[in-house]
């Protein structure tokens, strides 16, 4: 199986339990990194046939204005379109119906969202911004726009949790019937 990474490597923040190449920019960044990544995917057109999944991480994709994510899809569609899964990660506080939809035209098929937990003091002790109410609200704007193949990133053993947080992270995540979750 071959499969395609791209990395956005902006986020509104900086996590301190994230591993991956991030920083803060000015949107103008953003462009100038876009333009230079579909530069560097031209080059490599010849070794990127037979594709099987693509996957766009981060930092945060969905920080991106919809003009870049769509310039970045276009760029990429040849892949998207044959591609078994095509992947974006998401913050759940950031995503929009005309987001969902651009996901939907340029058939990215799985959504992942990075929800970490769902206990108020535990998010703001990783200094998250999103709320149990913002995750609920991405997973309807997703599944209005007919992505139902939505997963859910957890993290767990962090400091000052108790078993009965992670009890309740599992609960919301049944609770939703969703296919997938992840929990670090």
């Amino acid at each position: 199986m071959r499969g395609l990474y791209i990395h956005i490597p902006f986020c509104k923040q900086i996590c301190s339990y994230c591993d991956f190449p991030k920083m803060i920019a000015k949107e103008d960044k953003y462009e100038i990194y876009i333009n230079a990544l579909l530069k560097e995917l031209e080059t490599k057109k010849e070794c990127l046939s037979y594709i099987d999944t693509v996957y766009i991480g981060g930092g945060t994709p969905n920080l991106l204005n919809n003009q870049l994510l769509e310039k970045l899809f276009i760029a990429i569609e040849p892949y998207l379109k044959t591609s078994k899964e095509s992947t974006i990660e998401c913050n759940p506080d950031l995503i929009t119906d005309e987001q969902a939809k651009l996901f939907n035209k340029y058939h990215i098929n799985r959504v992942s969202i990075g929800v970490e937990t769902i206990n108020p003091s535990i998010l703001k002790l990783l200094g998250r911004k999103h709320t149990k109410d913002d995750v609920l609200n991405a997973i309807n704007i997703l599944n209005m726009n007919g992505i139902k193949n939505i997963n859910l990133d957890f993290i767990f053993g962090l400091p000052y949790e108790k078993i009965e947080d992670l009890e309740y992270d599992l609960d919301f995540y049944f609770s939703l019937k969703l296919p997938h979750a992840s929990f670090y």
